[in-house]
């Protein structure tokens, strides 16, 4: 019997409790409502309405209830045909591969989509109801976020999973600018595709500068290499062959392949490391000379006004300067050898030596 009593106590303290809470909501939300309500709040806590205040509060919360309901139905039957879009397309994924899946998968795939036909078509029946009732509840100014026109099976199987269809925001409760307003929506996105079109740039300026860069560096590449080859064999040429010991030979370092070529020393080899780089400078030469309007251009769109300081820039007016002051040359021969006849003996070395001297001449001629 006590026990029973107690219980009965316990129950109408929460019961107080959940009233006192209530009335307590109640005021914070009198207070926050707009004063043409016209709601009183005493001193000692309690609301006091005034007639047109409840009459107000009435039709609001009648017309604002279904509202709110259908946006909650829509939502919910929306969520659910999304989930059945992501089943869809899953079950369907073998067939867009590109591969062969053969005659038995691609039966059993088709069947397995023809089982979830049934659920979805009651889905996309309810989203519909649900649609035009909340639909007739909004303002015309409303209307646009919504689907003019019922959704179908046919065009549900063939919407994909970024289909503007599964934008919801007007389902949502806030009814802020940027969730409700076309235009805000639209300046929002607009000022996102100006910031990636910014960034875009951002990243065409590092790669031509990058691009430069090592067009620069690999043209002082090989001409640095060029000029330590040409004085070593300036060195060895004016020195003794006694005087060219093992230190001399040392120099060379990494400048000549370790690949052997026979009888050849490292004056032939070093002819030879001459011939291939020059190629290599005068294939450079001609990419550096082709990029030239298209890096102009790419600058005065970029950075605007061509800087008087830059090695990119100094680099190929020197060398349009060069191209423009090479003479064509013509290989000349001192004498006719016929078919028939029989040359003199040369050695291996001077036979590399002379067809290097051939190259050389031809590539300053180019």
């Amino acid at each position: 019997m006590v026990s029973s009593n107690i219980g009965t106590y316990d129950n109408i303290i929460q019961s107080l409790l959940d009233i006192a809470s209530g009335v307590e909501q109640q005021g914070n939300v009198a207070r926050a409502l707009p004063a043409e309500h016209n709601i009183l709040v005493g001193q000692d806590g309690m609301i006091k309405y005034s007639i047109p205040a409840l009459i107000g509060l009435l039709t609001k919360f009648s017309l604002l209830v279904p509202r709110r309901r259908l946006q909650l139905l829509l939502w919910h039957s929306k969520s659910e045909l999304y989930a059945h879009a992501v089943e869809l397309f899953a079950e369907r994924q073998p067939l867009y591969r590109g591969t062969h899946i053969g005659t038995t998968l691609s039966t059993q795939i088709m069947a397995a989509v023809e089982r979830r036909k049934q659920p979805i078509e009651t889905t996309i029946k309810k989203y519909n109801e649900y649609r035009a009732k909340f639909q007739a509840l909004l303002a015309p100014d409303e209307h646009q976020d919504l689907d003019p026109q019922d959704l179908t099976y046919r065009k549900f199987v063939n919407m994909s999973l970024d289909d503007a269809f599964w934008q919801d925001v007007y389902l949502y409760n806030s009814r802020e600018p940027w969730a409700c307003n076309s235009d805000v929506r639209a300046g929002i996105q607009a000022m996102l595709a100006t910031q990636r079109a910014d960034e875009e740039m951002s990243f065409i300026r590092n790669e031509l500068s990058s691009a430069l860069s090592w067009a620069v560096n690999i043209y002082n590449s090989i001409t640095g290499k060029i000029r330590e080859i040409d004085r070593l064999v300036t060195e060895l040429s004016e020195s003794d062959e006694d005087e060219i010991d093992d230190e001399m030979e040392s120099r060379w370092g990494d400048l000549l392949p370790s690949i052997s070529l026979g009888d050849c020393e490292d004056d032939v080899k070093a002819q030879l490391v001459l011939n291939v780089l020059n190629d290599q400078l005068v294939k450079h030469k001609d990419i550096m000379l082709g990029w030239a309007p298209d890096v102009r251009s790419l600058w005065n769109m970029l950075h605007g006004e061509i800087p008087q300081r830059h090695e990119w820039f100094e680099l190929i007016t020197t060398l349009a300067s060069q191209d423009n002051a090479t003479p064509p040359l013509t290989a000349q021969t001192d004498e006719q050898i016929g078919p028939n006849e029989e040359g003199d003996e040369v050695t291996a070395s001077e036979l590399f030596i002379g067809m290097m001297d051939l190259n050389e001449d031809l590539h300053v001629a180019n």
